[in-house]
């Protein structure tokens, strides 16, 4: 241990002359370095005074963080870095440049904890402790006016959008309508709510053409009991014998009635029977030589029973042209009746997307009070919003650098710097210094070691190289530090970035 001791005492300059170096150099800017001032506020979102009726708010964290990217752009930041000008030599700057400074002197951090309020801390650094504040008071202007703007303005549109899809829909709603209304009138006999009076009428209408068919039926056998009792007799029932007839004929015609009369009472073989049947064929023999008298065509010379006929025959044609007409009828009902079911299906759609568009229609109605009422409520500052809880001051003293701290750091860097120069040199020194060394090197034993033999004068010239060494180095690191500061560019400009990224600053 005393053999490597003495091995660093040995190189004590060299040690000392970094130490001292790096301790200077770090002991300068904690000097040197510019004052900064921090101005620092706060901001809240505050609930609603009165409940948005939509019931749909913002998240408070996502309100903030939508202000913050507002706030941030390019175009604010260097409308108030012109405003201000906080910057150092800011005419010499460019666009680029201002932008990022102010960005990189700006601190955003917004916090947000489950049941409890949202926060956003905003912090600016400046040089001039006024500019700070006045940097963050400009922040607050615009912060303020994006709240105002961006509430009204997205009211305004969510009332403009539902303003109009509440026209759109009740033209829908209007055009819904009036299809429906076209398709009933062009289909009003064959409607779903008209259906039990047509099958109503569908009966009845089969009902009369059933009557119809009866009566009818009755007339045409009326009309052949007509006839066979004229064709038989000579005379309508219940009427004398015709004026028309020839005495010889309704001679004829009186023998043929006792001649039936008799048969009813007495065989054929009779002898009234045989004398009745014997005048019949003499006065048949007369009647056949008498000239015949010509009838009408369609008629049967008998007057009184082609006027019944007649009037049999007229009923009938009336009864089968009602017939005919409560055919057509009840063809019509049938066909409107198959008919229904369709139009009922279609009818359904149109009412069905009729229903659709009233519910959206009254959704949207509900939506577009909501959104007046959020308007109004927006309008009068009223609804959520974001609000300074502290505002910025001027602070009074600076917050950077933290002077005690850069000295303390650079001196304890320069020592280690030192200890691990020495400690490097140690290691690639290869030269002899002790027997253990001269044994290892060449690998024999030597009899006897002398030592070397240091006198006074050595000592001193040894401690005089290494003084004017030491002082050299100092005043030429010194000359290169000077020369780079006043001629490049100021030390603080060029080791604050990197204070500030080790936090120490």
């Amino acid at each position: 241990m005393r053999y490597y001791l003495s091995l660093f005492l040995r190189r004590l300059p060299i040690f000392l002359v970094v130490a001292v170096l790096i301790s200077g150099v770090a002991i300068s800017l904690a000097m040197t370095l510019p004052p900064a001032y921090v101005s620092n506020s706060r901001l809240a979102v505050e609930r609603p005074k009165i409940d948005d009726p939509s019931g749909r708010l913002a998240p408070e964290l996502a309100q903030l963080q939508i202000a913050q990217g507002k706030l941030m752009t390019r175009a604010n930041l260097l409308m108030i870095a012109d405003i201000v000008r906080p910057i150092p030599d800011q005419n010499n700057k460019s666009p680029d440049e201002i932008e990022n400074w102010m960005r990189s002197h700006t601190s955003l951090w917004s916090r947000a904890r489950q049941g409890e309020a949202t926060f956003l801390d905003i912090s600016f650094e400046a040089r001039d402790p006024e500019h700070a504040a006045w940097v963050l008071d400009e922040y607050l202007k615009i912060m303020a006016q994006i709240g105002a703007d961006e509430g009204v303005e997205n009211a305004t549109q969510k009332l403009e959008f539902f303003e109009r899809l509440e026209v759109e829909l009740r033209q829908k709603l209007a055009d819904q309508n009036a299809r429906i209304l076209e398709f009933k009138s062009s289909n009003l006999d064959a409607l779903p709510e008209s259906l039990d009076v047509r099958l109503n009428q569908q009966g009845i209408v089969q009902d009369r053409i059933v009557q119809f068919d009866r009566d009818r039926a009755v007339l045409q056998d009326q009309r052949v009991r007509l006839m066979q009792i004229f064709e038989s007799t000579g005379r309508v029932a219940g009427t004398p014998s015709g004026p028309n007839l020839t005495p010889e004929q309704q001679q004829l015609r009186d023998l043929r009635a006792q001649l039936n009369d008799a048969l009813a009472l007495y065989s054929s073989e009779h002898p009234q029977v045989r004398v009745l049947e014997a005048k019949i064929k003499q006065l048949e023999q007369v009647v056949r030589l008498q000239p015949v008298q010509k009838t009408e065509p369609g008629t049967t010379g008998n007057p009184l029973l082609d006027t019944q006929l007649a009037d049999i025959d007229a009923r009938i044609a009336d009864i089968d042209s009602q017939k005919k007409d409560a055919l057509k009828q009840l063809a019509g009902i049938e066909a409107t009746i198959e008919q229904t079911p369709i139009n009922g299906i279609r009818l359904d759609e149109l009412m069905l997307e009729r229903d659709n568009i009233q519910i959206q229609y009254n959704d949207v109605r509900g939506k577009l009070a909501d959104a007046a009422a959020s308007k109004e409520i927006i309008a009068g500052n009223q609804g959520q919003r974001v609000v300074v809880i502290e505002p910025p001051s001027i602070p009074d003293q600076p917050s950077k650098p933290n002077r005690l701290i850069i000295a303390a750091g650079g001196t304890f860097f320069g020592i280690m710097a030192g200890i691990g120069i020495v400690v490097l040199l140690l290691i690639l020194d290869q030269s002899i210094h002790r027997p253990q060394d001269l044994v290892a090197r060449l690998n024999v034993t030597p009899l006897a070691t002398i030592p070397n033999v240091v006198t006074a004068g050595d000592r001193v010239r040894a401690r005089l190289r290494g003084l004017a060494w030491g002082v050299a180095v100092l005043i030429g690191i010194s000359v290169i530090v000077y020369a780079v500061h006043i001629y490049y560019q100021p030390l603080d400009e060029i080791f604050l970035p990197f204070i500030e990224k080790l936090g120490i600053a």
